[in-house]
């Protein structure tokens, strides 16, 4: 949708589907889908809020980011798998298995997303390379590229803390990190979470398959 119409109609989709999703827990006639539902949209917010907070704060640590994505985007898959298994009468030590493979999964989905922003294309994703950093995010693989001193001194001037970057400086930082190695220690991560994620499915039977794609695909998508 962003790529096709740009941000501000993917946002609006996107609160239309959480309306979905809260007409859908209605239906479902029990009080705790709607709480788990609820809970998650209030970690997003809380997640969202924090990110805002940050905003053209370079030097944010990895510690940080990890509990920024946690909020926003593993709390989410968390609370669709945890309504899953609910809905689908699992018992409770499955169920908080299944919701710790959605944790997981979360985890490893957005760190995968964030490599693509400084590897894919515009072409591929809709949006030019460095595209978080234009918007004042840093994301898992700038904190890791920064991580070679020489690297950091070579920018540490645009990447001052504070700091808005046009669209070329962007693009310039991008292309550094782009040629580091910090997005393959970045997607590497998010396999390993990955792979985390699906050993919570073991006993679930044929059918966990699905939900194995699932993890394989996060990781190795290209847009």
């Amino acid at each position: 949708m962003a790529a096709a119409m740009g941000d501000e109609p993917a946002i609006v989709v996107g609160d239309y589907y959480f309306a979905k999703a809260y007409e859908q827990a209605a239906r479902s006639k029990s009080p705790e889908v709607v709480a788990i539902l609820a809970n998650a949209v209030m970690h997003i917010c809380a997640g969202e809020v924090r990110q805002q907070k940050i905003r053209h704060r370079y030097s944010t640590g990895i510690d940080e980011y990890m509990r920024r994505i946690e909020a926003k985007t593993a709390t989410l898959l968390a609370a669709c798998c945890d309504i899953g298994a609910l809905l689908g009468e699992l018992p409770d030590e499955k169920r908080d298995a299944v919701r710790e493979y959605g944790r997981l999964l979360g985890l490893a989905f957005q760190i995968a997303d964030d490599v693509l922003d400084y590897v894919s294309s515009e072409e591929e994703t809709g949006k030019p390379s460095g595209h978080d950093l234009a918007e004042g995010f840093a994301t898992l693989p700038l904190m890791l590229a920064m991580q070679d001193p020489m690297l950091a001194a070579s920018m540490s001037h645009v990447l001052a803390d504070g700091r808005a970057l046009t669209i070329e400086e962007a693009g310039r930082v991008a292309a550094r990190v782009r040629a580091s190695d910090a997005p393959r220690i970045a997607i590497e991560r998010a396999r390993v979470l990955a792979s985390e994620a699906v050993t919570n499915l073991d006993g679930l039977g044929p059918h966990k398959d699905a939900l194995v794609a699932l993890a394989d695909y996060v990781v190795s998508r290209k847009a």
